[in-house]
């Protein structure tokens, strides 16, 4: 909220505010989510790479992150604790499909976006510039 609200008060009067909040997941040459083929590399990386670790770290049984202890790498840890939130929905998607890792992915990526979008909608406000002001908010 704090950010939210120090990038606010920059919009001058009469001004408005445009926020894009989306995941985004790669897709290789072969056609696998959640992995991206880079030019002038020999293997494909992942990409979101956050999203996969957290994803990998989870799968693996180790334990979250204590949120309340890792200044140094806060952002990750969170995104570790938020995806095993999730992984009872991504397991699922994963064994419906058939252990298909692009149904896994994809699950991945659909959670992501829900965690992103709960987050903004605790934190956004319109008590920025004046009564002209909008906010714009585009998510998907």
């Amino acid at each position: 909220k704090t950010g939210f609200a120090a990038f606010s008060h920059h919009v001058p009067d009469g001004g408005h505010a445009f926020i894009l909040q989306a995941p985004h997941i790669g897709i290789s040459n072969d056609l696998k989510l959640g992995q991206y083929t880079r030019d002038g590399q020999t293997n494909d990386g992942s990409a979101c790479g956050a999203a996969v670790g957290a994803l990998g770290h989870c799968a693996a049984g180790k334990p979250c992150p204590n949120l309340a202890n890792c200044g140094a790498d806060y952002q990750m840890s969170y995104i570790i604790n938020e995806v095993s939130k999730c992984m009872e929905c991504i397991d699922e998607s994963y064994v419906k499909s058939g252990n298909d890792e692009n149904a896994r992915q994809a699950m991945l990526a659909k959670q992501t976006h829900r965690i992103g979008k709960e987050m903004l909608d605790s934190i956004v406000s319109t008590d920025f510039g004046n009564e002209e002001s909008m906010l714009f908010v585009l998510t998907g």
